[in-house]
């Protein structure tokens, strides 16, 4: 789970956006916001040990993972950024390239979108594509619907989530969020009242509704705001204890389930936490 300061090669997202979008399409792992409920409140019900017996995960040992593998799929590089479409097709950029999978594994279309992708953000049949300093909108069959370029000379994106208020994008350089329109529309910038910190290259973003979540890495904070950019609430601390978040910064990725859960995952302690 390390991450290094290196922008080429950064695989966003790479562990929680592939298992939390899996979850949030339980038809393929076949897990849902109620397992992960259940991963907390009776655990018993959910994990498993090595011989299939089933595990209580106050025995101390929290490595043994709930999830059971269905389906595996080879890409030819490293997956930059990975979604699930509402038919529960899977979305995966690798290599410049976005290729749409069956729910089981089959390569249904492949196109080229161009190097350099930070993250994708699926919201009905549109695939959001970020750039770090462009944004790209495409449908699964690989037309280009609308593309747009960064508001500033100097942007470095690093992240995105799209709700029904629009699309919010984390900037590693300006160290703030910037909202657009679905059209592309510059509509606000989001500044947070504790300040962000990015030592280093990691500004999750992931929405639920109308509540956009961020993190705020160098101060080991999720933060979270309105559709119209207000600040709401924060949580976290620091610290290496379960329900902390460790070293110079963390949590590095956000997901939302459906169920609503906040699901983060962290570098140096490599841990995903609900």
């Amino acid at each position: 789970m390390e991450e290094d300061n290196n922008k080429k090669g950064l695989s966003r997202k790479k562990f929680l956006r592939i298992t939390g979008n899996i979850a949030a399409g339980g038809m393929i792992a076949g897990v849902s916001g109620k397992l992960i409920r259940d991963m907390i409140i009776k655990p018993e019900k959910v994990f498993y040990d090595a011989d299939g017996d089933t595990y209580d995960i106050s025995d101390g040992d929290t490595s043994v993972s709930p999830y059971r593998k269905k389906v595996a799929i080879r890409t030819p590089e490293d997956i930059d950024a990975f979604d699930v479409l509402p038919t529960d097709k899977m979305v995966a950029a690798s290599g410049g390239f976005l290729s749409v999978y069956s729910a089981e594994g089959t390569l249904e279309q492949c196109f080229e979108v161009g190097q350099d992708v930070r993250d994708i953000s699926i919201t009905g049949e549109e695939i959001y594509v970020l750039f770090p300093s462009r944004i790209a909108v495409w449908s699964p069959s690989g037309e280009i619907l609308r593309k747009w370029d960064a508001c500033s000379d100097n942007s470095d994106y690093c992240s995105l989530t799209v709700s029904s208020d629009g699309v919010f994008v984390t900037d590693v350089f300006a160290k703030n969020i910037c909202q657009y329109s679905h059209e592309g529309d510059l509509i606000r910038f989001i500044d947070s009242p504790n300040g962000f910190v990015v030592p280093s290259y990691s500004f999750g973003i992931a929405s639920h509704g109308n509540t956009i979540y961020c993190s705020n890495p160098g101060r080991h904070l999720v933060e979270s705001y309105s559709g119209d950019g207000k600040y709401l609430a924060s949580f976290g601390h620091a610290g290496v204890g379960t329900g902390y978040f460790s070293g110079c910064c963390n949590p590095v990725h956000l997901f939302v389930s459906q169920a609503g859960e906040i699901i983060t995952s962290e570098k140096g302690i490599p841990r995903i936490c609900c």
